[in-house]
């Protein structure tokens, strides 16, 4: 589950905290108050049910925080409602990555946060991915943008760029938010996990390589596609115009 402050960080604890204690009362006595004799509760059930994994450490809370002061207090708060954690942007948080390695949370950040976009990050660097790998804590790069997802390479390999492994990079983007969102069967490949395979034509934090192959569930998929055929179409230089006779 994500949360995302819209105000200071102590009030949105505040408000956390009365939610986490609504949806661990909900858990306990569900039947009863789906058969009305419980007090009604002042979150939505899907946000209770919701809750419920996370309650229960099966899933981490994704919180996003930027300024290393909001990370610290949200690493004191995991702990004090013994939650699993993930900061989401971290900005600032190559300031707290010893904080953050010894209590074994991870980062998911876009790397071309480069500097301060606002108060919140005033002290963000290109090289946070690389700062806090060394630390010994585990990264995820996003774009923060579902239409952006296309160019998760691209901030990759920025990362890399600014000091990030290349191994990490790949496994940033691969097998570490599958392991840490229990997505057993994907991000690696081994025997027994889902045959979802891509076939590049180089290094694929590269802006020049191109897709050769691609499998899902072991089942070779087709390249075509609307754009494909469209560049196929326009590649072509279109027959001269015959000269009209008079």
């Amino acid at each position: 589950m994500v949360w995302s402050p819209d105000e200071d960080l102590p009030v949105a604890l505040y408000e956390l905290r009365a939610l986490l204690e609504e949806a661990r009362s909900y858990g306990k006595s569900r039947a009863a108050w789906e058969q009305n004799r419980a007090r009604p509760y002042d979150s939505s059930p899907r946000d209770l049910d919701a809750l419920q994994p996370v309650l229960r450490g099966e899933l981490p809370l994704v919180v996003t925080a930027d300024r290393a002061a909001d990370i610290e207090a949200l690493l004191r708060f995991a702990q004090e409602e013994r939650l699993r954690l993930v900061i989401l942007g971290g900005a600032e948080a190559w300031r707290v990555a010893e904080a953050l390695a010894a209590a074994k949370v991870p980062v998911i950040l876009d790397p071309l946060d480069y500097g301060p976009s606002s108060f919140t990050s005033r002290e963000a660097r290109p090289d946070n991915a690389a700062l806090l790998h060394a630390a010994g804590v585990e990264v995820m790069i996003s774009s923060r943008q579902l239409h952006n997802a296309r160019v998760l390479g691209q901030n990759a390999g920025n990362a890399v760029r600014e000091g990030l492994p290349h191994d990490a990079a790949i496994t940033a983007l691969t097998a570490t938010p599958a392991r840490v969102f229990g997505l057993t069967d994907v991000g690696v490949i081994t025997p027994g996990s889902r045959a979802n395979l891509v076939l590049w034509s180089g290094d694929p934090l590269e802006l020049s390589t191109t897709v050769k192959g691609l499998w899902i569930g072991g089942e070779a998929i087709p390249l075509v596609s609307r754009q494909t055929l469209l560049r196929d179409r326009y590649l072509q230089t279109p027959a001269p115009m015959p000269t009209p006779s008079l």
